[in-house]
């Protein structure tokens, strides 16, 4: 099993994640409905924010990943159980595709924006 290695690498981490929430009775609303998200919109957007993660490849991502999940918060409460379930997905899916120094910082990284995004989003509700 290979490492992490490019943007195609991640591209495939990213359709098989997603994938998997996809059919997930728990977090696939987030996504769907009134919440609807164009995937395929979506998709170089995460990419992006993955890329610069495990790259530091300059310039990829120049956002601010809270305020869409702040927004979606306010649509359907996000709950520990989902944050948690979000990670176990994240690191099943990486675990399945990729064994290495890159894999492992994705799902370190997985991890702490995960917790980072639930204490933001618990001090918004405030």
């Amino acid at each position: 099993m290979k490492d992490i290695e490019n943007r195609a690498d991640i591209e495939l981490l990213i359709d098989t994640f997603y994938s998997r929430i996809m059919k997930d009775p728990d977090l696939k609303d987030f996504f769907t409905g009134s919440m609807a998200l164009n995937f395929e919109e979506h998709k170089p957007i995460m990419c992006d924010f993955w890329e610069f993660n495990l790259f530091q490849t300059p310039m990829k991502y120049m956002r601010n990943v809270m305020n869409p999940h702040i927004e979606l918060n306010k649509k359907k409460k996000i709950e520990s159980s989902h944050f948690e379930k979000w990670i176990g997905v994240f690191h099943e899916t990486v675990d399945e595709l990729f064994k290495g120094q890159k894999a492992d910082q994705a799902k370190e990284s997985a991890f702490n924006v995960g917790w980072t995004m639930e204490y933001k989003i618990r001090k918004s509700n405030e």
